[in-house]
């Protein structure tokens, strides 16, 4: 069996559902890390292939690989496990279908290390069949990293909010926090917990490193349901009853609420079909519910933001907000 340390660094959260297709090569790229000192705690939810059985059998051979079994509860329950079974300074989030290079450890640990920082943040690619892309935002943590954008302005580093797998994260913020991820959303999970590192004032350093590949299956219509819009809504509510959100100014409610918004527009722009009468009714309100809550020319302004570039530079956009 292989042991490579006595003293756990960094823990690595795979939650693990039905995966034993892509499983073997995800933790191949987590076991050749470079960087040593690591666990990799596979958080199985209930799987009923055999993605058990294959963590299993690489633990024999490497006894840094923990296999944590639970009932089916979703893939927030099973990283709020993770990190509760984690014993490394650091945490990382790996999905498992998706794939670490072999140096991201490594980087991240010395990036985290060096600025003494709450998070690192780095860049991705997006890796479908063959073809394999770096993600839009790459360009905005190059800019934060060299100083050309400002890192104190939260309309800009809030593009950076929607995922956790692109992060390296102190375990002692996150537990001295309690930040965990909500239970019960089939999507928006990962930009609560980003959204409350923030509020938290966690101290994020920008690494200009694309270190996580992301991979999207041919095919793919995880995001091709209206459903989701509500997910999206339903998660910037659940941010809404935060009392460190309460606390903010409207400014800043206002551009977390255009990030969930964002999300609304994008998750629109993949339906084949125009929304449903009783879906657009429930946007509807959300938006007159921040328009009051915020003020109109504060939400009807935020078309303007060019780091929404992704989804509100269309006048679409324009045009569809201030119809509301």
């Amino acid at each position: 069996m292989k042991r490579i340390s006595n003293k756990t660094q960094v823990s690595i959260i795979i939650p693990v559902f039905n995966a034993a297709k892509s499983l073997k090569e995800c933790l191949h790229s987590v076991i050749k890390q470079s960087y040593k000192d690591i666990e990799i705690l596979c958080v199985d939810d209930g799987s009923t292939d055999n993605s058990a059985k294959i963590v299993t059998d690489i633990a024999k051979k490497d006894s840094r690989v923990r296999l944590i079994s639970q009932r089916n509860q979703g893939v927030s329950a099973a990283r709020n496990n993770g990190i509760k079974h984690a014993k490394g300074d650091f945490i990382a989030f790996l999905d498992a279908d998706d794939m670490f290079d072999k140096d991201c450890i490594k980087k991240a640990y010395e990036a985290i290390k060096k600025n003494k920082s709450d998070i690192v943040v780095f860049g991705t690619r997006t890796v479908c069949g063959q073809e394999t892309v770096v993600r839009w935002d790459f360009d905005i943590i190059k800019k934060l990293s060299n100083g050309e954008l400002d890192s104190n302005n939260f309309s800009i580093t809030v593009n950076l909010l929607h995922n956790i797998w692109d992060k390296l994260y102190r375990r002692d913020f996150l537990i001295r926090n309690d930040i965990q991820f909500p239970t019960g959303y089939k999507i928006g999970e990962d930009g609560v917990f980003c959204i409350e590192c923030y509020l938290n004032k966690a101290k994020f350093t920008y690494l200009a490193e694309c270190l996580y590949n992301y991979r999207i299956h041919q095919g793919s219509v995880s995001h091709a349901s209206e459903h989701n819009i509500m997910y999206q809504i339903e998660a910037f509510k659940y941010i809404e009853r935060l009392d460190l959100y309460k606390k903010q100014p409207n400014d800043i409610k206002a551009v977390i609420f255009g990030k969930y918004l964002s999300g609304c527009v994008w998750l629109k722009q993949q339906l084949s079909a125009p929304l449903s009468s009783d879906v657009y009714r429930k946007v509807q309100q959300f938006v007159v519910l921040q328009k009051r809550k915020l003020g109109k020319k504060r939400i009807e302004s935020l078309y303007e933001y060019g780091v929404y570039k992704q989804e509100f530079k269309q006048l679409t956009f324009k045009k569809f907000i201030k119809k509301l």
